[in-house]
């Protein structure tokens, strides 16, 4: 008998539900649906921080755009995770509503929010990661704190080269 697979005929779907959950972080299989169930420990890493560092820089160096398709703007090696950030509450997404130049698409326009500015910054911390359960953050409580320039090659020369643009 292993510890991913739940063997209990006559168990109540609260039961199911809290074995599930209990196996979750290591990664179980549903009893219910059968699916693979993991909650998924996401970090804020070196890609992210540097994606958000060029948006500022563009945003510092063009205050009159509101929004930026930051897929054509970032580097191809760059084109990971960088959307996740919209989790730590960095970068949002343009909203269906938003007025829009005639024959532009929206998506993939985003823009840097207050808190992402700070966070370059270096005005304030934020959580070093975020969990995620079928692809939505999950409200857990996380104690580790990071600062932009933490997770950066180099700390700080790292961090001033990117701010600098060099």
């Amino acid at each position: 008998m292993t510890d991913d697979v739940f063997y209990k005929t006559d168990a109540s779907l609260e039961e199911a539900r809290q074995w599930t959950r209990a196996g979750s972080e290591k990664g179980v299989k549903c009893p219910c649906c059968d699916r693979r169930v993991k909650l998924e420990k996401r970090p804020f890493n070196e890609p992210m921080a540097t994606v958000l560092i060029l948006i500022y820089r563009h945003f510092e160096s063009n205050p009159t755009e509101e929004w930026l398709h930051v897929e054509s703007f970032i580097p191809q090696k760059l084109r990971g995770d960088w959307t996740r950030m919209k989790e730590w509450g960095f970068i949002e997404k343009m909203p269906k509503t938003a007025p829009i130049k005639v024959g532009v698409k929206r998506a993939g326009h985003y823009r840097i929010t207050d808190l992402g500015r700070q966070f370059v910054r270096r005005e304030m911390s934020a959580a070093a990661h975020y969990y995620s359960y079928n692809g939505k953050r999950q409200p857990r409580r996380v104690d580790e704190k990071i600062f932009i320039e933490e997770v950066i090659e180099n700390k700080r020369e790292g961090y001033d080269a990117l701010m600098a643009g060099t």
